[in-house]
């Protein structure tokens, strides 16, 4: 593995981590399910681009993926810091 691949898969954990805590906050009865949706297949696209980088078959699109949903998550931390925002809510 290259340097780039070691560093976009440590990343590609990390984000993956953020989004699963997201998930975890959400619920499919009490928030909408465009967001969960979004959250989820945020998810799934960081863990592609995980196991890219551990395959050593990492692409440009992949290190977009997960500095595209990383920085999401970093912008929207705080709308997000004191649980799901209101918003959110059917």
């Amino acid at each position: 593995m290259s340097a780039l691949e070691v560093a976009s898969f440590g990343s590609s954990l990390v984000v993956a981590f953020a989004y699963l805590c997201r998930l975890d906050m959400l619920h499919v009865f009490q928030h909408r399910t465009d967001v969960i949706v979004f959250y989820a297949a945020g998810l799934g696209a960081v863990l592609s681009s995980a196991s890219h980088a551990w395959a050593g078959t990492l692409d440009q699109q992949d290190v977009c993926v997960i500095v595209g949903l990383g920085a999401w998550i970093v912008t929207s931390y705080r709308s997000w810091r004191d649980g799901v925002p209101a918003y959110f809510n059917r």
